[in-house]
């Protein structure tokens, strides 16, 4: 409604006792962009992986989502993780700046820096409400991942964003600024890394010959395998594309990754060991797509080259 978040403390004295008020400041926020988010929808087995790890909770620690190109495609993530686990015995609080999708069940706080209202404060006072489930915007310091943290200590889910190359580099992005090794061990269940991919227009898709197209070395096609691309056409206005969708990275933890973060190992050895308990990467859930022809060859190539 255009109103500014305001302060206000107030305490009234009866029978000899004290109530307290915490208001939130949570209001009903008309975002940019509506309509339901569905796991299942998505079709994507690392989401649906995620889906399946989140209702398999039973100690409730931190969980880091990392976005590459585009953080409102983490948050579509986050808000269809959100729809997975809402209900009525469930009290999920969320801090976001700004609000994208008014999401029904959830209580969702914008930010409001001109009032004080960070990340960091709004946590704060959002535990004070005991949700079950807390959603963070974005990590962006030491204060903000200091208060995310002791939240998965006390029993609570919390999940946020955080800037990474890839869902292995989410521990070590932790450790940098400032969270203890062991912290991030015992807190951490899950990492989902993402890229936005453009879909062939299905108005004027057609067969690519992989003769055509350079491929990376490491990638393997078989006869029998086909790729498409778009020709362009009125629907996608030439161009070929309509639409995106994402690639996706799951890394979920287990003893063996806990005792390497301990051991402040690089990425690229929790790497290995992710993909040894199944872990698929960005690039292969990319060319997977490309095989299933969703998207192109050289959208995967522009969005995974290292």
């Amino acid at each position: 409604s255009g109103a500014k978040m305001k302060n206000i403390k107030f305490s009234i004295r009866a029978d000899g006792g004290k109530i307290r008020l915490s208001p939130l400041g949570a209001e009903l926020y008309q975002g940019t962009y509506g309509g339901v988010i569905d796991l299942d929808a998505t079709g994507k087995q690392p989401l649906l992986g995620l889906k399946t790890n989140l209702k398999n909770v039973s100690v409730e620690p931190l969980i880091k989502d990392t976005v590459g190109n585009d953080m409102l495609s983490g948050i579509v993530s986050f808000n269809a993780a959100l729809n997975a686990i809402v209900g009525p015995e469930k009290k999920l609080i969320t801090t976001e700046d700004p609000v994208e999708y008014n999401l029904d069940g959830v209580n969702q706080i914008p930010v409001d820096h001109n009032v004080g209202m960070s990340f960091a404060i709004g946590l704060r006072a959002i535990l004070r409400h005991d949700p079950d489930v807390v959603m963070i915007g974005e990590i962006r310091d030491l204060e903000t991942v200091q208060a995310a943290t002791r939240a998965s200590l006390t029993g609570h889910l919390v999940f946020s964003t955080l800037h990474t190359n890839d869902a292995a580099s989410a521990a070590t992005r932790l450790i940098d600024m400032g969270v203890e090794p062991f912290l991030v061990s015992s807190t951490l269940i899950g990492v989902m890394a993402q890229r936005l991919v453009r879909v062939i227009c299905p108005g004027c898709k057609t067969e690519l010959s992989p003769s055509e197209v350079k491929l990376p070395k490491a990638v393997r096609f078989s006869k029998s395998d086909k790729m498409f691309h778009g020709n362009g056409c009125r629907q996608c206005r030439k161009s070929g594309y309509r639409g995106r969708i994402g690639l996706y990275e799951l890394l979920l933890m287990n003893e063996e990754l806990g005792e390497k973060i301990i051991e402040r190992v690089a990425a690229s050895e929790l790497v290995r060991i992710g993909r040894a308990n199944g872990m698929r990467l960005l690039s292969e859930d990319g060319w997977l797509k490309v095989k299933g022809g969703v998207t192109t060859p050289g959208e995967v190539m522009s969005v995974t080259a290292s």
